[in-house]
């Protein structure tokens, strides 16, 4: 009789806390450089550069996605402008790094799903990926959820938090 009383002093605290513990937004999200494969090297114009090479150049690759529950009442989300991209790539130095880039967002109300890719080539000659970081940590994804309880969430990234060259 004492192991079942202390088996339920034991768990009946883990039910309370699992039960309050909001478990209805989740997120993730992933940034890396990489180096170019021959084909995405065939894109890339070169014009102006002296003697470019396919290891001048480097991919750059963000994606973001936050999933929630029904439970969510209020969404605001805030991403970078396009040209906010180009500008910290730009910034490193006196060198244009941005080359080019593809992207996309979805942020649909009626979803409980948003999500952001960004791919961007620049040109690396020179640079390091601590350089990178430094210039992508001026951009700042903002994101802010309300639940119905009234339990609020807000997550703010960086595209500057990198995981390296693959």
């Amino acid at each position: 009789m004492k192991k079942l009383q202390f088996l339920i002093i034991l768990i009946l605290p883990i039910f309370i806390t699992c039960g309050c513990i909001p478990n209805s937004i989740n997120t993730s999200r992933e940034a890396r450089i990489e180096y170019l494969s021959d084909e995405e090297y065939e894109k890339v114009g070169t014009l102006g550069l002296v003697s470019p090479i396919k290891e001048d150049f480097r991919k750059y690759t963000f994606d973001l996605k936050v999933t929630h529950s029904d439970n969510v009442i209020k969404r605001e989300v805030s991403f970078p402008e396009n040209d906010s991209w180009k500008e910290a790539f730009n910034s490193i130095d006196r060198d244009s790094r941005y080359w080019f880039g593809e992207g996309y967002e979805q942020n649909n109300k009626e979803e409980n799903i948003v999500r952001y890719h960004k791919e961007i080539v620049f040109y690396a000659k020179g640079i390091t990926e601590k350089d990178v970081k430094e210039a992508l940590s001026k951009l700042v994804f903002q994101i802010y959820l309300e639940e119905e309880n009234g339990e609020v969430a807000q997550y703010e990234y960086s595209p500057g938090d990198i995981s390296g060259i693959d």
